[in-house]
């Protein structure tokens, strides 16, 4: 209720918003221009890699084995988000003895 006892210090965490914001992108700009993300990452991506990739990176491989008379299904597991005290190492060693491809555990 008084000005005098206004204190910035609450800002601190406006300020640090926004320079973790500004270091993200960064980060991710680098990471795109040295190629060290996978091409095919969409997650935490920015350009051209848009939901729309995704979906069409997944399902052009599907209707190109029903042309061909294939039948395909697809898992898809978010195992960090879903599981995160999950050991990835363990269950990595579960699919592989499960008879998984080895690009799955991986």
């Amino acid at each position: 209720t008084k000005p005098k006892a206004y204190r910035p210090i609450c800002l601190l965490n406006c300020l640090g918003k926004l320079l973790e914001k500004v270091l993200a992108k960064r980060m991710q700009f680098d990471a795109q221009k040295f190629g060290v993300m996978h091409p095919r990452q969409y997650g935490g991506t920015a350009a051209q890699h848009s939901m729309h990739d995704a979906g069409i990176q997944l399902v052009h491989p599907i209707h190109q084995a029903w042309k061909q008379g294939i039948d395909l299904s697809a898992l898809l597991i978010d195992v960090a988000r879903f599981y995160p005290s999950i050991h990835h190492g363990l269950t990595a060693a579960v699919f592989r003895k499960q008879g998984f491809h080895g690009i799955l555990c991986k």
